[in-house]
């Protein structure tokens, strides 16, 4: 970012005819300078042709709309010469669109435009859209645009302006509670990044990274998490997004774990409403649907939602939770796991069990209903 940055404020002094030592240069010549920077050419909207994609782009100030036109042969506007795309914005209700000089000299650089798609994401309050350009049948190049001001810029990933990823139902990434944006790359194993949006400074930075290329254990789970992730669109690998509060404690009490939607002790059917099943089977003896959200388990002779078990991964703040519940009722090794320790709360009507590895890594949540036992 500070390089790209370096690079905006050296261009702008170049075109206005300043040195980055010229600490002399009159009030006059700046301004004289200052005019000779170019400004966007304008078209009339209705001399676009072939628009392969339109959209209103949310941002900080005003509202644009954008326009991107396939090129079928060369296009001359001005001075400048287009051989493949063109992106325009314009206000609301104009006639007239600015072109987006900049990123069209970027995009023209691009293989398969033919099967280039966009896609439109508002991240807190912001119009990110997305350009998804296939390498091949494999993978993807994800670009990210947005609206700064008067131009339509590249939203940085860290300090690259694409990325790669796994081709997940044709999209090569899954956006999370309109917040994260997480991708899969496959070198020697699978990484899976989650990233999350700075609307300030247009870029993504890496949130959260899991890599499953270590020994030939992680790299088998990897792969099972990775068929999930390209097999399922609403698939995505757990990570730290839930913060544990004390309202979830009152929730626990009434049948509702964490940000799961449904509490325990309803029909089952009811609950699996919108859900994708993943997976179904059965675990220590009781059948399971497995979600999005987790494992939901359900009693067979009567089909009520009895057990919900999620990801400790998606706990933010998993070292506050014995803090928030207080001292557990029992604790210790699983007897069934040896691997795995566990706290545990009572209440009237649920128990919450907290299950850890060795390394005190909360690595599930659990919570189980007595009402229908």
């Amino acid at each position: 970012m500070k390089k790209l940055l370096a690079v905006f404020i050296l261009g702008t002094l170049v075109a206005c005819g300043t040195s980055t030592s010229d600490d002399n240069a009159n009030n006059e010549e700046t301004k004289t300078a200052k005019l000779q920077i170019k400004e966007q050419p304008k078209i009339e909207i209705s001399e676009i042709n072939n628009i392969i994609y339109e959209t209103d782009l949310k941002t900080k100030g005003s509202n644009k709309h954008l326009y991107i036109e396939k090129l079928d042969h060369p296009k001359q506007i001005e001075d400048e010469t287009y051989q493949n795309l063109i992106f325009y914005t314009a206000e609301i209700g104009e006639e007239e669109a600015s072109v987006q000089t900049e990123l069209s000299v970027t995009m023209t650089e691009l293989e398969n435009v033919e099967d280039l798609r966009f896609e439109n994401l508002e991240i807190e309050g912001v119009s990110v859209v997305i350009a998804i350009h296939p390498i091949d049948s494999e993978q993807n190049e994800i670009y990210a645009l947005a609206q700064a001001e008067d131009k339509l810029v590249e939203v940085i990933f860290e300090d690259e302006t694409r990325i790669k990823s796994l081709s997940g139902q044709g999209k090569g990434y899954k956006f999370i509670k309109d917040q994260y944006f997480q991708t899969l790359n496959h070198k020697k194993g699978h990484t899976f990044t989650s990233w999350i949006f700075d609307k300030d400074q247009l870029l993504f930075n890496v949130y959260y990274q899991d890599s499953y290329t270590k020994d030939e254990d992680k790299i088998e789970t990897g792969e099972y998490f990775a068929s999930r992730w390209l097999e399922f669109e609403d698939y995505f690998l757990d990570f730290p997004y839930y913060t544990f509060t004390e309202e979830d404690k009152e929730r626990v009490q009434k049948g509702y774990l964490a940000d799961l939607p449904h509490p325990l002790d309803i029909p089952i059917e009811e609950v699996l409403e919108g859900y994708t099943i993943y997976d179904a089977g059965y675990y220590d003896g009781g059948p399971y649907y497995e979600t999005r959200d987790g494992m939901l388990f359900y009693d067979e002779a009567t089909d009520i939602h009895s057990v919900a078990f999620i990801s400790g991964d998606r706990i933010k703040n998993d070292y506050e939770l014995e803090e928030i519940l207080g001292e557990p009722d029992f604790s210790g090794r699983n007897d069934m796991y040896p691997d795995e320790l566990y706290s545990s709360y009572q209440f009237e009507d649920y128990m919450l069990l907290l299950i850890y590895n060795d390394n005190n890594d909360l690595i599930r949540v659990e919570l189980y209903s007595f009402k229908n036992r």
